[in-house]
């Protein structure tokens, strides 16, 4: 699962991101495995993007940046790597939703809003340009 929590304790200002997840510990192998979401606050998450483009697609409604992370191994030898797949998806949907949104002639989305993971309204961002697609072809057909 690739977002993150806050617990229900304010954050520290000094604080600058938080990882929440869950793993599991062998105690006769020592084997660790586990999943964990990096939450980057929204100041930094928005420098950050400023300076990566990218980063803006790992943004969610409240602009942090989450990298979703999995990580196993067996103690103390543990790899941490982030989850490829995730991103890599959030990407392409992103990516999809610009190209769909040129296709239909649909103006661009507000910064930080092209993922699917953000809502508008009533729905995702997707489910708006779908709404947005059909009406149009409605007044084409209309005419």
């Amino acid at each position: 699962n690739a977002s993150a929590r806050r617990s229900s304790r304010p954050c520290p200002r000094w604080m600058s991101f938080w990882i929440t997840g869950s793993a599991t510990y062998g105690l006769q192998q020592g084997m660790v495995n586990g999943n964990a979401v990096i939450a980057i606050e929204p100041d930094l998450s928005g420098a950050l993007a400023r300076s990566v483009e990218e980063l803006r697609y790992l943004m969610n409604s409240n602009n942090e940046v989450q990298i979703p992370l999995t990580f196993r191994g067996v103690a103390p030898r543990i790899i941490v790597v982030p989850d490829l797949k995730y991103i890599g998806s959030q990407i392409a949907a992103a990516e999809a939703t610009k190209y769909i949104r040129k296709a239909i002639g649909v103006k661009d989305a507000p910064e930080g809003t092209e993922g699917t993971g953000s809502s508008t309204g009533g729905g995702s961002v997707l489910d708006v340009l779908l709404q947005e697609g059909l009406n149009k072809l409605a007044k084409k057909t209309n005419t």
